[in-house]
C-alpha cells in the first residue's frame, strides 16, 4: 500500500511533506483516522504494526491488554480467552490463527521494536512517510522443527 516506491506512497510522501499543521496532512489525518478507526479500531498510535500483525491492531482496546509486540505471554487459558480481559479472545491467539489459515508467518519473523510514545495521537502514514518510526528487526529464513524427544540413539 505504502511501499517504497510503490502503490500510493509517492502521493503520501507528497500529501506529507508540508507542515504538520498544513492543510495536506490534516487531510491525511482525517482520511487515515476515518479508515482505521472504524475498520481496525485504531487508536491513532503513530507507529501502526497492522501490516506486520495480521491486520489485527495491537493496542489494548482491541488487541494485547499487556502490549505485547512479539508474541504471546502464555496467559491464555484453555479456551484461548485472554488473562487480564477473560471476556476476550487472546490477542495473540487470533494472530497465529490468523497465519494459520493463510500458511503465512513470515511477518511474524520480524522483532517488533516498542512503540515510540512521542508519536502518540499522531498519524502513523506521516510517520511512516517521513522514516519516523524504529524499524523491525528481521530474523530472516529459519527452520522450525518440532523437538525430538525419547531416548538418544547409541
Amino acid at each position: 500500500f505504502f511501499e517504497e516506491g510503490r502503490g500510493l506512497q509517492p502521493l503520501l510522501q507528497w500529501s506529507v511533506s508540508g507542515p504538520v499543521e498544513g492543510r495536506r496532512q490534516r487531510l491525511v489525518d482525517r482520511m487515515e483516522h476515518a479508515l482505521k478507526t472504524g475498520a481496525l479500531g485504531c487508536e491513532m498510535c503513530g507507529d501502526c504494526r497492522i501490516a506486520d500483525l495480521h491486520y489485527l491492531c495491537p493496542e489494548p482496546t482491541q488487541g494485547c491488554a499487556k502490549r505485547q509486540l512479539n508474541g504471546p505471554c502464555g496467559g491464555a487459558d484453555a479456551n484461548g480467552m485472554g488473562e487480564v480481559h477473560p471476556e476476550r479472545r487472546c490477542y495473540w491467539g487470533k494472530i497465529l490463527e490468523a497465519a494459520l489459515s493463510r500458511g503465512d508467518f513470515a511477518d511474524l519473523a520480524q522483532i517488533q521494536p516498542p512503540k515510540d510514545p512521542q508519536l502518540q495521537h499522531t498519524s502513523s502514514w506521516r510517520n511512516q512517510a517521513l522514516g519516523l518510526q524504529p524499524p523491525k528487526l528481521d530474523l530472516g529464513d529459519f527452520d522450525l522443527q518440532p523437538p525430538q524427544f525419547g531416548r538418544p540413539q547409541p
